[in-house]
């Protein structure tokens, strides 16, 4: 007797170009990417903005960032798929690209590709700043930061870094701060 295999059913990704910044709504959470230099995103849900500013940095030894932002790309890979590129430079040798596979009605997967210009020890920082949920969540042993809303049982969004903690071990950091009024949170 065959076993019946349940299917998930996916709303397509929405996605919209506007003037300076490309919105991609995965039904979850809503990003928009900003494009040219400002090198930022923001990640809203159902009408709020939940994180005002999240950037990539890459930084040298001594904590100086290298690279500039200078545009993002973005390719549609199939109804539920979105691939977005952000891409940097520091004009001698240093480039980079973070890449983000967005699909519908699940989490975004970030790759950072790149070549660096100069031998050195260099440290890839995430940073969320104008974390307007009322209650963040870091929970060390699952390696994920949580940001609530009152009387809400899920999270209006979630970053997990296990794969990155499996991979890079215990130089993985997380730094949670106020700032503003708001809260700020650094992976690196």
């Amino acid at each position: 007797m065959p076993k019946k295999v349940a299917t998930l059913e996916r709303p397509p990704l929405i996605h919209t170009e506007e003037a300076d910044y490309l919105s991609v709504n995965l039904h979850v959470f809503e990003i928009r990417f900003r494009k040219g230099t400002t090198g930022y995103d923001e990640i809203w849900k159902d009408g709020r903005q939940i994180v005002a500013n999240v950037r990539w940095l890459l930084e040298d030894s001594g904590n100086k960032q290298i690279g500039i932002p200078q545009s993002i790309e973005w390719e549609v890979i199939d109804a539920y798929t979105l691939r977005v590129k952000r891409f940097y430079t520091d004009y001698l040798g240093t480039d980079f690209t973070v890449v983000y596979d967005c699909r519908s009605d699940d989490r975004v997967k970030v790759t950072v590709e790149g070549i660096v210009g100069k031998s050195d020890t260099y440290n890839l920082v995430w940073s969320g700043s104008g974390i307007t949920s009322s209650s963040v969540i870091h929970d060390e042993d699952l390696k994920r930061l949580s940001c609530f809303e009152e009387k809400i049982d899920r999270p209006d969004v979630a970053f997990d870094y296990e794969d990155v903690y499996k991979q890079l071990g215990d130089i993985t950091t997380v730094e949670i701060s106020g700032s503003a009024g708001a809260r700020k949170a650094d992976f690196g």
